[in-house]
């Protein structure tokens, strides 16, 4: 039973993760400090789901001793969801970077 949840849960970081980098995005874009600042206290979450699937795919190794293709699955869903947490964390990075941007008086346009 605990094999089919965690199945789900790469999914679920990765839609997450790509909404930080959207809403990161769009508070570049639209210059609004609010969205970024959303970004990054949803990062908390991506952050909890990394650490919670590592923990129970470790459980998982440790108790169940996994057949070949669900141990593959496993150590791919483990190194995925690093991968997305740094992805949230860039995020982070353009929502602060969007942040210090809006503490700068608008520019006119070149175009």
């Amino acid at each position: 039973m605990e094999l089919q949840e965690i199945k789900k849960w790469p999914h679920l970081h990765c839609v997450l993760t790509e909404k930080a980098i959207q809403t990161a995005m769009q508070s570049l874009t639209e210059r609004n400090s609010d969205i970024a600042h959303k970004v990054i206290k949803d990062d908390d979450e991506i952050d909890k789901m990394d650490t919670e699937l590592e923990e129970r795919c470790i459980r998982i190794l440790a108790l169940r001793q996994p057949t070949a293709i669900d141990l593959r699955f496993i150590t791919t869903a483990i190194k995925i969801t690093g991968h997305l947490e740094e992805i949230g964390d860039m995020a982070v990075n353009i929502a602060e970077k969007a942040i210090q941007l809006n503490e700068e008086p608008k520019t006119k346009a070149l175009y």
